[in-house]
């Protein structure tokens, strides 16, 4: 690399101005390596649906179509058509992977039939085993 300086007088202030550049064969040599971009695809999530009452649960299922709404719709037209269910539901993608997805799924129904209780009895958990297709 090589400097050059450049010397100016401005009012009665003596100032240095120290300008870099590069010889152009060494700047060839000295150029910096970028590590290759790899493209990633992005992850399929894995998704549940639930009602919000909390009673109805889907299976997991891969979310390689549709989004949160597609689905929750859909669990829903389910429920009302099997179940005469007329609630709303609500779908969770947040799962990288189906066995994590099944881990809270899991977890969750456990969970609730645990907790749950309406006038002294258990409520009812269903599990539909509904999947988006």
């Amino acid at each position: 690399m090589t400097t050059t300086c450049i010397r100016f007088l401005a009012t009665s202030l003596a100032c240095v101005l120290c300008v870099c550049r590069a010889d152009p064969a060494s700047a060839q040599s000295q150029a910096p390596v970028s590590p290759p971009v790899v493209a990633t695809q992005p992850q399929t999530p894995y998704v549940a649906c639930r009602d919000t009452a909390h009673n109805y649960f889907s299976a997991v299922f891969a979310g390689t179509e549709g989004n949160n709404r597609v689905w929750a719709l859909a669990f829903m037209q389910f429920l009302k058509e099997k179940y005469g269910y007329n609630g709303l539901a609500y779908c969770n993608d947040r799962w990288p992977t189906e066995a994590e997805g099944q881990a809270w799924l899991t977890s969750i129904v456990e969970k609730t039939r645990a907790d749950r209780l309406v006038r002294g009895y258990p409520v009812e958990v269903i599990e539909t085993g509904w999947t988006y297709e």
